[in-house]
């Protein structure tokens, strides 16, 4: 479970919405890892 906003949810939901489920994992994955 994630903790957060959910205006900040509401912007990674729109940065994968309509993409292929393997280059939405991919993207989230890379802003995970710089998001830390």
């Amino acid at each position: 479970m994630i903790r957060t906003s959910p205006q900040k949810l509401n912007l990674v939901a729109q940065l994968i919405r309509g993409k292929k489920a393997e280059r939405a994992l991919s993207d989230l994955t890379f802003r995970a890892a710089h998001c830390q």
